[in-house]
């Protein structure tokens, strides 16, 4: 497949449409072109490498879509406060705090009035509130699960 040089934005999109399956390529004749262009001219192959990694992990992250979300705790957490606004003061969530969360359940209303610092997004149960919440700089790896 050609790629053309200096066009960006057409190679993200056509990068985009194979990982999403809508592509002319698929995602493993991709890799296997890139495996061939790579080591025949012995040069990023340790950007290739994790490149393929990248690749692998959010292969992972989106056959997770479908499998649905129904963790939920009253676990109480102990949150920092943000006070952009002193009247009302957002939590501070940081990744490892996420994590947690996560892992044993998101308590009620934990996305709510939130500040989210750097904080990469893989699963957010259906119907979350954002409401009022601040997100700095973080990441999602596009899955939603229910």
């Amino acid at each position: 497949m050609k790629y053309p040089p200096g066009d960006d934005a057409k190679i993200v999109r056509r990068l985009n449409d194979i990982l999403q399956g809508r592509g002319e390529q698929t995602v493993d004749e991709l890799l296997a072109e890139m495996n061939t262009v790579c080591g025949r001219l012995g040069v990023y192959w340790s950007e290739y490498l994790a490149f393929c990694q990248k690749i692998e992990d959010f292969q992972h992250q989106k056959s997770l879509l479908g499998q649905p979300y129904t963790k939920s705790s009253s676990k109480q957490y102990k949150y920092r406060s943000f006070d952009l606004d002193p009247d009302h003061p957002l939590k501070i969530v940081n990744q490892r705090l996420y994590d947690c969360a996560a892992k044993a359940g998101f308590p009620p209303n934990f996305f709510r009035e939130t500040y989210f610092d750097r904080v990469t997004f893989y699963c957010v149960p259906d119907h979350t509130d954002f409401k009022e919440a601040l997100i700095k700089a973080g990441k999602s790896q596009a899955n939603k699960r229910r």
